[in-house]
């Protein structure tokens, strides 16, 4: 098993891990649209079917006429009968031509119907046979494919345990290196054997495997390399004070105390010589070397502050006394020119731990200089400063080789190192809620538009009105109507005219009215919500990396099983 796992991993293929690909099965194009039935028309219709019931109607009047005369004349009862024959013969040709056009409708429905039959079947076997086809096609197109990196100088993965997300990850993306012919070097500050999978497949695979943990950490440097890495280790557990300033003295001190020394440098010796510098005997050091160290003092100080710091820099460097391999080999680097190369620092003692991290680290930048892999991994980053992690990113970008740093929290320092347009960022499942909150930060935002006012207004007015209007007139008239001769008296009436009217007027009127508004806003939302990443399968990560187009985010797994599914591209 182990065997047929390296052979599907140690390939010559860029692989950081696998993209789930979503295969769809692709509809046929006559899926919605099935054969349609339509109903045959009628044969002549009805009007045949009128024109024979006025013709039979005809045919039995004339009938009647006929028989009826030849009846009344005595005509011979065989004629009378013939006569009978003819005219049913003729009813009946009647009859016959009414319902031909239904006996024709239902030859042609059946036909139809037959034909539709037949093209149902075919449409379906269609579908049947496209589906199957997509069916074939989606198995073999397989549900992963291999996720790759576009040339990214630094990768930075958050999150995630080490045990189970980071061993996961290195296997993956070491083996392709490996695969390849790469140089892979990996530095483990976890104690929890992130590289342990990947050189037991190496192994397995035939690839060479170096233990560096067993080389001299200060062999075959220069006294000046030595002070340097010494002093920016020691730089690592104080930044309370100025790091330059702190960086400065202890490169002084340390540079005074290498440079007396005859013998192979060991902390212990480094150690006894700060202390003779402090006024305090060194026993691991020669007569000689004490005198040089005594003479030195007026260089250093010899007040209270100066001893004071000489004999906390000497305890520092007491811690890793256990650390001295005088006898192991003394190599220029670290790692080897192929192969795999696996330094993992492990102690009981938290302090000393701590120390020998930081001055693996810092040897590890010291190497970059003047050797590097093709690939550089280091578990742990979160136990050193910004400082030391921009310099380790400053070497990968002058080099060319790739640097993944690999860290359990995204703290405000380590987001402080991200955004740069070489890298790329590996998103795992974090450990708090607040980090999380500042992967979802990272990740950025989306926005969409959302009616978050809705109005309707309706209204009705009514307005009813009514008046009553009287009114009267009175008037008097007088006719005269003069005498015909003279002396006669004249006639006259006089009338009096009243005329009364009354009007009643009602109106009403009504008028609807209906308004309708909506408000959108534009709202930003988390891309990926800090609950979803808090969510994450244990080797399931999110790429985040810059393209022309734009910030690119893709899900990703790093498990290395899944190079043994079929169907993986």
């Amino acid at each position: 098993m182990d065997r047929r796992l390296a052979d599907a991993l140690f390939v010559p293929v860029e692989r950081w891990g696998w993209e789930p690909v979503s295969q769809d099965v692709r509809p046929h194009p006559d899926a919605d649209t099935p054969p349609e039935w339509f109903e045959p028309p009628e044969v002549l219709g009805t009007g045949i079917r009128t024109v024979s019931g006025f013709l039979a109607k005809g045919v039995l009047g004339l009938a009647a006429l006929a028989l009826g005369f030849l009846y009344v004349n005595n005509a011979y009862p065989y004629v009378l009968i013939g006569f009978g024959l003819f005219f049913l013969v003729l009813l009946g040709f009647v009859g016959l031509l009414a319902w031909s056009p239904v006996w024709w409708t239902r030859l042609r429905r059946r036909v139809a119907r037959d034909r539709f039959d037949a093209a149902r079947r075919a449409w379906e076997d269609r579908l049947t046979a496209h589906d199957e086809d997509e069916r074939r096609r989606v198995e073999a197109a397989g549900s992963w494919r291999t996720l790759a990196v576009g040339s990214p100088r630094r990768v930075f993965v958050f999150g995630g345990t080490p045990r189970d997300c980071w061993a996961g990850l290195v296997t993956t993306v070491g083996s392709s290196y490996l695969g390849r012919g790469g140089v892979v070097a990996i530095a483990d500050f976890t104690e929890e054997g992130v590289a342990a999978e990947l050189a037991h497949l190496a192994g397995q695979h035939g690839t060479p495997v170096l233990d560096a943990a067993r080389h001299n950490l200060l062999g075959g440097l220069s006294v000046e390399e030595t002070a340097e890495l010494l002093a920016n280790a020691v730089s690592e557990l104080d930044r309370s004070a100025d790091p330059l300033e702190q960086r400065v003295l202890h490169l002084r001190l340390l540079t005074v105390v290498l440079e007396a020394l005859d013998g192979p440098t060991t902390f212990d010796r480094v150690a006894a010589g700060l202390r003779v510098l402090a006024g305090e005997p060194g026993r691991p050091l020669s007569a000689e070397e004490s005198a040089r160290l005594t003479a030195a003092v007026a260089v250093v100080g010899a007040g209270e502050q100066a001893r004071t710091r000489l004999a906390r820099l000497a305890g520092l460097l007491d811690l890793m006394s256990p650390a001295d391999a005088p006898d192991a080999e003394a190599t220029a680097v670290l790692w080897r020119d192929t192969g795999l190369s696996v330094l993992a620092t492990g102690d009981g003692n938290s302090d000393r731990k701590e120390l020998l991290d930081g001055v693996v680290f810092h040897r590890l930048l010291r190497d970059l200089r003047h050797r590097r892999p093709d690939l550089l991994v280091v578990a742990g980053v979160e136990a050193f400063g910004a400082r030391s992690l921009r310099a380790a990113t400053r070497q990968a970008q002058r080099s060319g080789m790739t640097l993944v740093l690999l860290s359990r929290r995204l703290d405000e320092a380590s987001e402080s190192l991200l955004g740069d347009s070489s890298d790329a960022t590996i998103i795992m499942r974090p450990g708090t809620a607040a980090d999380a909150v500042r992967a979802a930060d990272f990740i950025g935002r989306e926005h969409r538009f959302v009616r978050d006012r809705l109005t309707d207004e309706v209204g009705r007015t009514i307005t009813r009105g009514v008046a009553h209007t009287a009114g009267q007139t009175e008037w008097p008239v007088r006719v005269v109507w003069p005498g015909g001769a003279p002396g006669a008296v004249d006639r006259w009436s006089a009338t009096t005219a009243l005329t009364t009217s009354t009007s009643d007027t009602v109106s009403k009127s009504e008028s609807d009215m209906y308004s309708h508004s909506e408000t959108t806003s534009r709202v930003y939302e988390y891309a990926v919500e800090p609950k979803s990443l808090q969510e994450l399968p244990v080797t399931a990560f999110l790429l985040v990396e810059p393209t022309t187009g734009g910030r690119r985010v893709v899900a990703g797994d790093c498990n290395p099983g899944i190079a043994l599914l079929d169907g993986v591209r």
